[in-house]
């Protein structure tokens, strides 16, 4: 999606967010991502993989690379997700885990 008129028409009445909450942190990263869409891109063009490489030979400006490392750090603050074992969110994977680790422990006894 692209910043708009269509945009604006399609979140009118959406919650956008307020302060430091995750839907202020996805839309930063949505305005980051479109603001620096350009230099993406031209780095693209270029064969260049890496900001500071683009910095390196001049392609981007110190500035435009500091726009670009923001725009990836907030997209990895939104994208970013805790990691859970499944037996830490249902208590019917705890059991599974417990009857796969009296498996094991029993087919490594039984092999001995």
């Amino acid at each position: 999606m692209q910043p708009g008129e269509a945009r604006d028409r399609l979140t009118a009445d959406v919650f956008k967010g307020c302060d430091d909450d995750a839907i202020a942190h996805l839309e930063r990263a949505f305005d980051l991502t479109v603001e620096t869409a350009r230099l993406r891109r031209r780095l693209h063009e270029a064969h260049i993989d890496s900001i500071e490489e683009g910095v390196g030979k001049g392609l981007i400006t110190e500035s435009e690379g500091e726009r670009l490392r923001a725009a990836e750090a907030a997209v990895s603050h939104v994208i970013a997700v805790d990691d859970f074992e499944p037996s830490q969110l249902s208590p019917l994977a705890e059991k599974q885990d417990q009857q796969r680790r009296i498996r094991q422990t029993a087919s490594r006894a039984g092999a001995t």
